[in-house]
C-alpha cells in the first residue's frame, strides 16, 4: 500500500518501519479492540503515517527557496 501510494520504494521502506513501530506501540497500549481487525488497523496507521509525511513535507519550506542554496532568492543589494 505504501509503495503504491508513494510511488517510491525507498520512502515506502522508511515509512513501513515507522508504521510497524506505531502499530506495536498502539497494540501495547491496547488500542486494538477486535483482534480480527488487525489488518485494517495496521493499514489505517500506514495511511496516517503517509499522510503525515506529505503534510510535513508540504509545510516545510523548500530547500531551493533558501538564499544559501539558490542565490536567485537572495535579497538584492542596494546600489545607492
Amino acid at each position: 500500500m505504501l509503495v503504491a501510494r508513494s510511488r517510491n520504494r525507498d520512502l515506502a521502506d522508511d515509512l513501513a518501519q515507522e508504521v510497524m513501530m506505531d502499530a506495536i506501540c498502539a497494540l501495547r497500549r491496547g488500542q486494538l479492540r477486535e483482534p480480527s481487525k488487525l489488518t485494517p488497523f495496521v493499514l489505517a496507521i500506514a495511511r496516517n503515517v503517509l499522510n503525515s509525511h506529505y503534510r510535513a513535507r508540504r509545510a516545510s519550506p523548500s530547500r531551493w527557496n533558501s538564499p544559501t542554496i539558490c542565490p536567485i532568492f537572495a535579497p538584492m543589494p542596494t546600489l545607492w
